[in-house]
Formats: C-alpha cells, structure tokens, sequence
C-alpha cells in the first residue's frame, strides 16, 4: 500500500508525516497528567544557564562542602547519617558541625552565582558588601584558563 495514495478525512494525501502528527496528538489529549502536588523537580531538569551556573558555582565550593551539599541534596542523607560517613572518612565531625559547614556551603554556593542568575532563579536581590563580594571573574568562558590562574 502506498500512503501517498490514500486520502485522509480531509482529503489531503495521507502521509507518514501526518500518520505520526495525528498519533502524537491522539497520546498527548489522551494522557493523563499527575496532581501539581506530586511533580518532583531535580537539578538535572532545571533550566540549562542555571545547571550551567550551579555546576560551576560547584567546583568552586571547598571540596568537603562540595561532598556535604551531593549528600544533602542529591542523597536526602541526614546531617547525622553525613557526619557518619565523614567520620568513617576520617573527618571528624558531630551532626550539629555538618548542619553547620552545610549552612556555610549553601551560602558559598549561592554567593558564587551571578546576581542575575540569582535574580531570575532564586528570587534574591544580592547587593555586594565589598569589592571581594565581585563575582564577576569567576565564570569564565574560556575553557583552557585553569581555576588556580
């Protein structure tokens, strides 16, 4: 059977290009959407210039509070259950120290975005406090610059 020789309901040709057209639309009405309530978001899905932003903002983070941010946001794992690993690790720490260095992390982490990038995603208005505050060398588009240039 040739496509291009049968006719659709609206008499134009009936084409592949048409078949799956039809088909896509048929599975988007007939699908059946979950409550608001149940959609999880994750960093992997966010918007590709804030993956982008965070991940630097990342690399930039003391390497222990790089590890405590991964295991409180990306594992859900407890400041008590952290400070475990640490300890096996070789880090000593109590959970009160971990909720601690993880409140520094999260400062650091925000504090090395872009105002902008902090304006449009976080909703926060950032004013610097002094000259060190200025971030604007740190994300830099070249790629071969090293991070201790």
């Amino acid at each position: 059977m040739d496509l291009h020789e049968t006719s659709s309901t609206d008499g134009k040709p009936f084409t592949l290009q048409s078949w799956l057209i039809n088909l896509t639309a048929i599975c988007i009405n007939r699908m059946e959407l979950p409550p608001v309530e149940s959609i999880h978001y994750t960093l992997e899905e966010a918007s590709p210039p804030l993956w982008c932003y965070v991940e630097q903002a990342l690399d930039r983070l003391l390497p222990i509070h790089r590890l405590m941010v991964l295991m409180a946001q990306t594992f859900h794992w407890s400041e008590t259950r952290i400070a475990a690993y640490l300890q096996a690790e070789g880090e000593i720490l109590k959970p009160g120290e971990v909720k601690q260095r993880l409140d520094e992390a999260y400062q650091e982490l925000e504090a090395a975005l872009p105002q902008d990038i902090s304006e449009i995603y976080l909703g926060r208005i950032r004013q610097p406090s002094a000259p060190e505050d200025d971030y604007s060398d740190i994300f830099s588009l070249d790629p071969l610059q090293s991070v201790s240039d």
